[in-house]
């Protein structure tokens, strides 16, 4: 539990990295710390819907296989 704990913090510094350095934003900046803030609320928002909807595509897949296999009655060993 701490491991993934710790991935989860790695993954958001390194989005959070990324977001400041791809609009070169100087975070002592007021005005580019309120960018940064709604540009960083904007992407957890859409990793957010991503992982739901991804969740819900595999719910979706799983429920619709059959895992039992089917019984052949040829193979039955009840008489």
């Amino acid at each position: 539990m701490r491991l993934l704990f710790i991935i989860v913090v790695v993954f958001l510094f390194i989005g959070g990295y990324m977001i400041k350095t791809s609009n070169d934003l100087n975070l002592q900046n007021k005005e580019d710390v309120s960018i940064f803030s709604k540009e960083y609320v904007k992407w957890l928002f859409h990793v957010g819907k991503n992982t739901v909807d991804t969740t819900a595509m595999v719910i979706k897949e799983v429920s619709n296989r059959t895992w039992l296999p089917n019984l052949n009655e040829t193979n039955s060993t009840t008489e």
